[in-house]
């Protein structure tokens, strides 16, 4: 029988120390009104046209669930967000889909709203991340010159079990 995943969100919210006048992160709650969907609702604000090129970052680190201080640091990956944003088979597009005003790039300065935006966890079921704690880092930057500009960082803490499908299962 296939087990399901269950995140659970310690964390959410904007990245600790991140210096930034051009976005802010003004709402990010993250509802799962059952172990199988997650939401999001949020509102994040541009103070200004972002014209050059953004990129978008995922650090993460994981650590052991029993010694907070045994860590590995995961570098992610990184790519160009405007040539990715408007895919129409990406794992984002549903999420995306929910942004209100539409977001596209270049970005226009102004408050955008997420409501009910779904999150799909399904490719990484398969994946062994039970028993840590993970950090993870959403970056946003625009490639502007001599150095890239930070625009937007999101901060998420959580950790990751399997449930049971088994409705006849005792729980004690």
């Amino acid at each position: 029988m296939k087990r399901r995943r269950y995140f659970n969100f310690e964390h959410v919210g904007a990245c600790a120390a991140f210096p930034t006048n051009i976005g802010k992160l003004d709402k990010f709650v993250i509802n799962h009104p059952d172990k199988s969907h997650y939401y999001v609702d949020g509102q994040f604000t541009f103070f200004k046209n972002i014209t050059a090129p953004v990129k978008f970052q995922i650090h993460s680190t994981r650590c052991s669930l029993a010694d907070n201080s045994k860590c590995i640091y995961f570098d992610g990956l990184q790519f160009g967000l405007c040539e990715h944003l408007n895919d129409k088979k990406a794992l984002w597009t549903p999420f995306v889909a929910t942004i209100d005003p539409k977001l596209m790039c270049p970005i226009k300065m102004g408050t955008y709203k997420i409501k009910n935006g779904t999150m799909d966890f399904s490719v990484i079921e398969a994946m062994p991340l039970d028993g840590w704690r993970y950090n993870v880092s959403l970056r946003f930057y625009e490639l502007t010159k001599p150095e890239p500009t930070d625009i937007l960082c999101i901060d998420f803490v959580l950790q990751i079990s399997t449930v049971s499908n088994n409705p006849s299962r005792k729980r004690g």
